[in-house]
């Protein structure tokens, strides 16, 4: 199939052309081709497929609102694919929590996982899915339900969390308690109507921390899957995260740990809702702030909650001066070099053709449509 009058936006440069591919290989022309039944792509931009490193979005299909369980568990894991392509996202690290102060999580991780695993056997998501588990290191039981899920072959992906109340992404109680009030599921303060037992106490959470995290580290070392640290706070959480052999900071909540992950030759793997809102639901550092102060404290853009703010956060950076193929290598080359996903990430002809039909209307930007291995599937 060919395409033609593309604004094609390569690693390095972007300009207007055509594009001849197939499942296996893109032959990419800087003149417009003229043939019967070339596809016009009438100067809209052609970009590679986003890779997403950590979206929770596939829990909120399970549990769409609090202590609602939805019962086709296929059929959410089926939503949240049609949510991910339709954001531009043609690879996705679907990101479940082990261990949790919610119970809702807790429930559902088999559901969820088991239903990853079915689309994925069966053929039937559109993007490209693996596993990342997201490991609450503050739970006593951590280590036993690791152990149920670390030899699944779709998981590619871990991070390590503490969400202790007063620690790292929570420093700040209040806006914890704040968060989790609209799920019902918070600290029991009398006037909110919240399950105690959803809530360990800050000495068992700080006690399992501190005996799980290098047990989690060996499990995961042992099964050479890639891990990142997750929301270290302090130079100190970042010094240790890198001690145990992690070059990835996924998250970091303030500029001082930011700049000492980059500083040890980590990966800062960023909130791309916080870039659009300018600034972050728990009150940590803004990631607008971190680009001003230098656009190389930031390796690779995450959508975390919200699918298309990879594609908004894009043609934020676009706006704001950023040339549009270092804008488009925050979601695509960037996040496919730290996952040594060397066949995507670019619109090249040694890589695979996963790319994007996108449009701007108003300045915004629109995803007319997405192909994964030069087929056409939104």
């Amino acid at each position: 199939m060919i395409i033609t009058n593309a604004n094609i936006v390569m690693s390095d440069k972007n300009f207007r052309g055509s594009m001849e591919f197939d499942s296996d290989f893109m032959r990419i022309s800087d003149s417009n081709h003229h043939g019967l039944g070339a596809l016009d792509f009438e100067g809209d931009y052609l970009l590679p497929g986003f890779i997403e490193v950590h979206t929770d979005n596939l829990e909120k299909h399970f549990v769409p609102r609090p202590k609602t369980f939805w019962p086709n568990k296929l059929s959410a894991a089926l939503d949240n694919d049609r949510d991910i392509i339709g954001s531009g996202i043609t690879t996705v690290y679907d990101a479940i929590s082990i261990g949790s102060y919610t119970r809702a999580k807790n429930e559902i991780v088999h559901d969820v996982i088991n239903a990853v695993d079915e689309g994925i056997k069966k053929n039937i998501f559109k993007a490209d899915h693996f596993i990342h588990l997201r490991c609450e290191l503050s739970d006593p039981d951590l280590l036993e339900n690791i152990e149920k899920y670390c030899d699944n072959k779709n998981v590619h992906f871990a991070s390590l969390m503490d969400h202790t109340p007063g620690q790292r992404q929570w420093q700040n109680k209040e806006k914890m308690i704040e968060f989790y009030k609209k799920d019902n599921v918070v600290i029991s303060s009398g006037n909110i109507g919240i399950d105690e037992d959803l809530i360990r106490s800050n000495d068992i959470a700080m006690k399992a921390e501190r005996e799980n995290r290098p047990k989690v580290v060996d499990i995961w070392k042992s099964r050479k899957i890639l891990m990142a640290s997750h929301d270290d706070t302090t130079e100190e959480h970042v010094i240790e995260s890198s001690d145990y052999g992690i070059s990835i900071a996924e998250f970091p909540t303030t500029m001082a740990a930011v700049k000492k992950a980059k500083e040890l030759k980590m990966a800062n793997i960023l909130g791309a809702p916080n870039f659009i809102r300018n600034m972050s639901h728990s009150g940590n550092v803004s990631v607008n702030e971190i680009f001003q102060e230098d656009p190389f404290f930031v390796d690779a853009l995450s959508s975390d909650y919200v699918p298309s703010s990879l594609l908004q956060a894009v043609f934020k950076l676009f706006n704001q001066g950023h040339s549009i193929s270092k804008a488009v290598s925050y979601v695509t080359k960037n996040p496919a070099l730290i996952l040594s996903l060397e066949h995507l990430g670019e619109i090249n002809e040694k890589k695979k053709s996963d790319f994007l039909r996108v449009a701007l209307i108003n300045n915004t930007p629109l995803i007319k449509e997405v192909y994964k291995s030069g087929k056409r599937v939104a």
